[in-house]
């Protein structure tokens, strides 16, 4: 049924977006292997997880993905099935606009006037039924508006790690399907304006899944980033050149590092969202992994050899150690070659935090 939807597309591409230092997810994280490659869901990796899920949508050829150099070999050994000319490797990372204009810039030069929607590689999505629903309807509007879509999670609880948005106009799109036009995008907010935000509403999380036209794309960098939409012109008038690869490394090093909502979402007008009907989770920290991953009767998670007794609450995984846990609570224990992380589960969201002040006493 999913499959037979693909018919419908034309020129429509999936980019994945793949990134990370290995921070959040210490000490099993590294830099050459951060969170999106991690093999914690039954032995899958969440870029594992995500290309399954669009493969559902879109043919193999049809998605694409932007990753780091040091992060291209374990994405090879992953994701054997994607062609090897959809793999977009960043020379440095320069968050999330450069890196999605680059990546949109380079799917044009293979399929001109594209339409591109861009999925995070660590988000963790329940209910495909819902989410084909939610792709198939940002196609349809983004070929009725010349605009970019993006997706609105509906909050479950009053989170500072994920910016907002503030849905306006509601739009009738077809029976039982429905859209807005994005009145507000919010930065991440404190704790005050958080429990607001989730008292309303109008208001939702900002999922960072967009949908766009390449040239719609393009034409907004020029008006709000035109210093980088020069860069992108430089880059796309050395494509196929012998010496592409040196240049381009030498221009992305002239991006300034700047988010896709700072460059643009937040200064164009009309946004339209899709408020999405399935279940999300950004996996931020090893604290959400409580929210996703089955766990005991007394609601432990293990991951590997554990004896237990008198636990409650705790996630541990004990790599190739086996550990007897007794009498605690709320413990996230981790164990990676020679690092071990033990943190209180409501500290998790700080761990990013303490690892840098850990590395400069060492």
């Amino acid at each position: 049924m999913i499959m037979a939807e693909h018919n419908k597309f034309q020129n429509f591409y999936a980019l994945i977006m793949s990134g990370g230092r290995g921070e959040r997810f210490w000490p099993l994280s590294t830099e050459e292997k951060p969170k999106p490659f991690l093999p914690l869901f039954n032995g899958k990796s969440l870029i594992q997880l995500t290309v399954e899920r669009i493969s559902k949508l879109f043919p193999l050829r049809s998605i694409f993905l932007i990753l780091a150099t040091e992060h291209y070999p374990v994405a090879l050994q992953q994701l054997k099935n994607i062609p090897e000319n959809n793999f977009i490797v960043e020379p440095c990372s320069k968050d999330t606009a450069p890196c999605a204009a680059y990546a949109s810039l380079y799917i044009s030069k293979m399929h001109p006037d594209a339409t591109i929607i861009v999925f995070p590689s660590d988000h963790y999505v329940r209910n495909e039924k819902e989410f084909a629903r939610c792709v198939r309807n940002s196609y349809t509007i983004v070929q009725k508006n010349d605009g970019i879509i993006t997706f609105g999670i509906k909050p479950t609880r009053p989170d500072t790690n994920y910016g907002y948005i503030e849905a306006g106009k509601k739009i009738s799109l077809s029976k039982n399907n429905y859209y807005y036009e994005v009145s507000e995008f919010k930065e991440k907010p404190d704790e005050h304006h958080a429990r607001l935000y989730v008292k309303k509403s109008n208001f939702y999380w900002n999922g960072g899944i967009f949908v766009w036209k390449t040239a719609t794309l393009m034409k907004l960098i020029n008006q709000h980033e035109p210093l980088m939409y020069t860069i992108l012109q430089e880059i796309n008038n050395h494509f196929g050149s012998t010496t592409f690869t040196t240049f381009l490394e030498k221009k992305y090093h002239e991006f300034k590092s700047s988010s896709i909502d700072y460059c643009i979402m937040e200064k164009t007008k009309p946004i339209y969202m899709v408020p999405a009907t399935f279940i999300w989770d950004d996996i931020g920290t090893w604290s959400s992994l409580f929210r996703i991953l089955p766990g005991d009767n007394n609601k432990n998670i293990y991951l590997g050899k554990v004896t237990s007794f008198e636990t409650e609450d705790c996630l541990i995984y004990p790599d190739d150690a086996h550990i007897l846990s007794i009498g605690i609570k709320d413990i996230i224990a981790i164990k990676h070659n020679n690092n071990i992380l033990l943190i209180h589960k409501d500290y998790a969201h700080k761990l990013k935090q303490y690892l840098k002040e850990s590395k400069k006493k060492c």
